[in-house]
């Protein structure tokens, strides 16, 4: 009977529950007399700021909006970003750029008509007749344009320099950023050179005036003869030193230099477009990546393929 009472009381022992553990106190509980469980804290998301997804301008604030968000342990506003003080340079900028871009479309369309010389003739003479009977046009719709697109765009580029890692306020991804910040200083460095060559402003009005010696070349005019648009085209593209042969290095590398002129504006007009429309407010960036993306970059292979056309039209396709 002894051994029974004893097995009977040690299955019950093993059948029976743990007793409870004692709560553990926190580090703040301390000095408490109750007893509470710790409860284990959330560990914080990490932000990828380079991610497409995250927006790191949704803070901003415009023209006729509060202050931005409250700082968490203060009792002011957050200040708003330092590019809320460049919309409005930006926004002068896209629209330059706009009207600035579609005439250089216009351009290059004229251009790549040069595989056919007699078609290039044609239409270039055209042209000079539309521009010396219309001179206003030239002057609203080119020379005022660019003007306001190289001053608000030198300015735009001085505050966010040229480097890789800076913030990037509703332009998109860094790299798209970072690019469009190169091709600008490409396009610039192309503008120069191509303006000062081809037209009558350039190193002409230079020589003109001053009497620079080894100008001589552009005493007449610039590089481009409205008599023979083709021959001096093809001389001012392909034989830019007209004094050595025309596949000689320094030749080839005046060949190079357009064609990276090309095709910078072929990235940098549809990506301008793009974020262009965030900042005059027409889309939201969420609904610019849904609806632009793919249009824009339609367009840019669109004038990529146009510009390399021209191009070879007057260094590897000449007749």
């Amino acid at each position: 009977a002894k051994r029974l009472a004893a097995a009977s009381a040690a299955l019950r022992e093993k059948a029976a529950p743990p007793p409870p553990a004692a709560p553990v106190k926190s580090s703040e509980d301390a000095g408490c007399g109750c007893e509470k469980p710790t409860i284990p804290k959330p560990l914080p998301v990490p932000v990828l700021e380079d991610a497409d997804e995250v927006d790191p301008c949704d803070h901003h604030t415009f023209e006729g909006e509060e202050a931005g968000p409250v700082t968490e342990g203060e009792g002011e506003p957050a200040a708003p970003c330092a590019c809320k003080g460049l919309l409005k340079y930006r926004r002068a900028h896209c629209l330059c750029g706009a009207i600035f871009g579609t005439f250089v479309v216009g351009h290059l369309l004229v251009i790549a008509t040069g595989i056919s010389p007699a078609a290039y003739t044609q239409n270039c003479q055209a042209l000079d007749v539309l521009v010396k009977n219309f001179r206003i046009f030239e002057i609203v719709l080119v020379l005022l344009p660019l003007t306001i697109l190289l001053l608000s765009g030198l300015y735009l580029l001085g505050r966010s320099g040229l480097a890789y890692h800076i913030k990037r306020c509703k332009r998109g991804g860094k790299m798209r950023h970072f690019l469009q910040r190169w091709s600008a200083v490409c396009l610039l460095a192309f503008l120069l050179f191509h303006t000062a060559t081809f037209s009558v402003w350039g190193l002409h009005t230079i020589c003109k005036t001053t009497g620079v010696q080894g100008l001589e070349r552009y005493e007449a005019g610039s590089l481009y003869h409205s008599v023979q648009p083709y021959e001096s085209t093809l001389a001012g593209v392909r034989h830019f030193w007209a004094a050595i042969p025309d596949l000689h290095p320094m030749n080839v590398l005046v060949m190079a230099f357009y064609l990276l002129g090309t095709l910078a504006f072929a990235y940098h007009l549809p990506n301008g477009l793009w974020t262009g429309t965030v900042a005059w407010e027409f889309c939201k960036v969420s609904e610019a990546r849904r609806y632009l993306t793919w249009p824009c970059l339609a367009i840019g292979v669109i004038m990529a393929t146009v510009g390399f056309v021209a191009w070879a039209a007057f260094t590897i396709l000449p007749h």
